[in-house]
């Protein structure tokens, strides 16, 4: 799992998509983002985020996120259909079945 904390923007997520490829090098197929803390988002940060989740994709790896603040699900839910899972709890993030989405 990968907590962030503060807003979700470029800056504060710069490192998001090294730790999720070291994740899938270290053999995790599915990583979890534990957004509990995270308080506000902007659209570089989604940017960040979707470019992030989309080479784990490629790498036959998926991504669900937990503890999305009701305010910034009308932000963050436009990356559902393109492979990101949204759960309220960790519990729940793991023991979703689904299987990664192939790559756009």
């Amino acid at each position: 799992m990968i907590a962030l904390n503060g807003g979700l923007c470029a800056a504060a997520v710069d490192a998001l998509p090294s730790a999720i490829a070291k994740a899938l090098d270290d053999g995790r197929r599915h990583v979890v983002l534990d957004l509990h803390e995270v308080r506000d988002a902007d659209a570089d940060g989604l940017w960040v985020l979707s470019a992030a989740m989309r080479a784990a994709i490629r790498r036959g790896g998926r991504l669900s996120a937990v503890g999305l603040r009701p305010a910034l699900r009308p932000q963050v839910e436009p990356l559902v259909a393109d492979g990101l899972s949204l759960h309220p709890t960790v519990r729940s993030a793991v023991a979703d079945p689904a299987k990664p989405k192939a790559p756009r």
